[in-house]
């Protein structure tokens, strides 16, 4: 057997400051009314014991830049960490994404801690409501495999029996959804007002999915509100 022991102080490289990004894609394509989320690394070396902020950056023409960060913090000597940046996408049209992380003065090298990135943003799209009363298994399954796909974006609720009835009506009424989804909630859950705006965004063309469960239809008691002629079944 052998056994290794270091001795003396620490080689110089173990001391050399810096901090880069890695990994930042050079190019996104996404579509518009989505949200878009930037993954990166941000590699440090012997800059132990700090807190600091990846910021992402969107220049849009005519409007304020889309600015977005994210906190990281450093506890080790050598360590590679990585960032999600979350945005909402711009109209369509090709864009420039800037990614940054601050600057030392005794970095190796400041050059690699900026970093661009090209964004085409197409038409379409949709942003998703997901209303759920119990969330079942598939549930998870449903949600990744909306996610997965560039063309959707999905809010989930879990909307609690302590909540109800939960009054969602704001929401609703500021079109910020394209497609509604309801899993196993009872009608109950949600204000009468709530369900009358649901069933008049539905009349204008927004997309309405119903899962089934222990709490729909008949017994969740839809027969009596204002989307019961909308659904796929007759109660």
């Amino acid at each position: 057997p052998m056994l290794l022991f270091g001795l003396g102080p620490r080689s110089d490289v173990d001391r050399i400051k810096d901090i880069a990004l890695e990994g930042v894609p050079e190019q996104i394509t996404v579509f518009s009314s989505t949200k878009t989320q930037l993954s990166g690394l941000v590699n440090a070396k012997a800059m132990m014991n700090r807190d600091i902020n990846v910021t992402l950056t969107i220049k849009v023409p005519g409007d304020k830049p889309i600015q977005v960060s994210q906190s990281l913090h450093l506890d080790q000597q050598d360590q590679t960490l990585p960032f999600h940046l979350a945005f909402d996408t711009p109209e369509a049209g090709a864009y420039e994404i800037e990614v940054q992380i601050p600057t030392e003065k005794d970095e190796l090298s400041q050059d690699n801690n900026r970093a661009i990135c090209f964004l085409n943003v197409r038409k379409g799209g949709a942003r998703v409501l997901y209303l759920e009363g119990e969330p079942r298994l598939e549930q998870k399954f449903l949600r990744r495999s909306l996610e997965a796909s560039k063309e959707f974006s999905v809010q989930f609720q879990w909307v609690q029996r302590q909540e109800w009835p939960k009054d969602l009506t704001p929401i609703l009424k500021s079109g910020e959804y394209d497609a509604y989804i309801l899993g196993d909630l009872d009608s109950a859950a949600l204000t009468p007002a709530t369900l009358k705006m649901l069933a008049e965004r539905v009349r204008q063309g927004a997309g309405l999915v119903t899962l089934g469960g222990f709490q729909t239809y008949g017994p969740g008691g839809y027969a009596d509100t204002p989307i019961a002629d909308l659904l796929p079944i007759e109660m």
